[in-house]
């Protein structure tokens, strides 16, 4: 009976715990339905529609994350009554309602982190960690915080594999947390936990792969081990990977390029299998894998570069002849984009054999640069028309059929004062 007792105010703490620890700024990234998951917390609403679903996917769209938060929860203030004319009272019963809450949540925190140390669970440290992290440091009872992360420590030590223990984003978070709560114990934690990520890395699977190099850019985790391990397991599994594996695993470690990582030796591999896997992709994999390709610069040698872009770029072009009514938009302007950025390397050699490409994307223009059609925007106008200028030798003068239909559509619907400076340059490099 004291032991049912005792789960059940455990449950209980872990629930508001999570409220806590996402709900102010300066924590790390922590997306709600897996957060639930590795807490052992009663499963959320996973319905299409229900709003937990909607948040998470807000919060975690493509995009180049932050250390910064994203608020899942917020914690259920108490309603406040009295006179509801006399501001300067509610604003003073809010304030101290809010302290009292905040001082409630706090003693709920030191608590689970006893219960925590007495029966260790590794599913709640992250948010554990984080719930510490969010604290003023005068408010962290540091002794007993050292006492926690020498437990945790010497559970972990035993347990030997932090992405079977926490999941990918567990380990990532625990370890991102650990590194900024500057205490020695707390750095050695956080030193345990990626050095057993990287001794764990060559059994994962493609997509274990996936899932823990988007955490580590998503949570701008720089750590050389890891990335280096991901980079042999990558070449490793080049040969089986399939196209949902190989676009994103491509993507996050030409990202980590501009954390100062090379990884010269998977890209060539995964580029050859992009090749002859080519027919298995989809249109939105071939786009994606040919922006990747493209924007390898000097880690790939240009005939790896140019054969893979190639034979992406035919395959796409395969799909859009035969299917043309089915070309998305902005696959067209990316793709033109993409080729841009390998086109000082073309030379008068044409290694890259982009004409039936320009051709088969000004015809589809013509079309849906049409105001009535909605397809293109002013600015994607922009965008495209300097692309084609760029991958053109005679720049845009054979294109006057988009032209007549692009220019005025420009001249009555940029708005050229909200654009982006690289924006501006493309606009006049079009219309000088």
């Amino acid at each position: 009976g004291m032991h049912s007792e005792l789960a059940r105010r455990s449950r209980v703490q872990s629930n508001r715990l999570v409220q806590y620890a996402v709900s102010e700024k300066r924590v790390p990234v922590l997306r709600r339905a897996p957060v639930l998951a590795f807490l052992s917390f009663p499963a959320p609403d996973c319905s299409p529609t229900s709003a937990s679903v909607r948040t998470a996917a807000t919060a975690s769209s493509p995009r180049t994350h932050r250390s910064g938060p994203e608020v899942i929860l917020q914690p259920r203030m108490a309603r406040q009554g009295g006179n509801r004319g006399n501001r300067g009272d509610r604003d003073r019963n809010q304030g101290r309602t809010s302290q009292d809450t905040s001082a409630q949540q706090q003693k709920r925190l030191w608590e689970l982190m006893a219960y925590s140390a007495r029966s260790f669970n590794p599913r709640r440290l992250p948010a554990i960690l984080v719930s510490v992290y969010r604290l003023p440091p005068e408010q962290r009872d540091a002794e007993r915080l050292r006492s926690f992360l020498e437990v945790v420590r010497s559970n972990l030590e035993k347990e030997a594999n932090p992405i079977r223990t926490l999941g990918a984003q567990g380990a990532i978070v625990s370890a991102w947390t650990a590194r900024r709560l500057d205490l020695p114990e707390a750095r050695r934690l956080s030193a345990l936990i990626l050095s057993a990520t990287a001794a764990e890395v060559p059994e994962l699977t493609p997509a274990g792969l996936v899932e823990l190099a988007q955490e580590m850019l998503r949570q701008s985790l720089v750590d050389r081990p890891i990335w280096s391990a991901l980079e042999k397991a990558s070449a490793t599994a080049a040969e089986v990977l399939s196209p949902a594996d190989l676009v994103p695993l491509l993507d996050a470690l030409r990202r980590a390029v501009s954390h100062g990582f090379r990884s010269d030796h998977a890209f060539p591999m995964l580029a050859e299998r992009a090749a002859v896997t080519a027919d298995k992709f989809s249109r939105k994999q071939l786009v994606d894998t040919i922006g990747s390709l493209s924007r390898l610069g000097n880690h790939i040698a240009k005939h790896s570069q140019h054969k893979a872009v190639q034979v992406l770029l035919d395959q796409w072009l395969t799909g859009h002849v035969a299917s043309p009514s089915d070309t998305v938009p902005a696959h067209v302007v990316k793709l033109a984009v993409s080729l841009t950025n390998i086109a000082d390397f073309l030379g008068s050699k044409r290694e890259l054999r982009t004409e039936t490409f320009i051709s088969a994307a000004v015809e589809w223009a013509c079309t849906a640069a049409k105001p009535e059609t909605g397809a293109l925007s002013a600015e994607d106008l922009v965008v495209l028309l300097w692309a084609v200028k760029e991958l053109t030798p005679l720049g845009l003068r054979p294109h006057s059929e988009l032209l007549a239909t692009a220019l005025p559509r420009l001249r009555d619907e940029g708005k050229f004062s909200t654009y982006s400076m690289l924006r501006l340059i493309q606009a006049s490099e079009v219309l000088l």
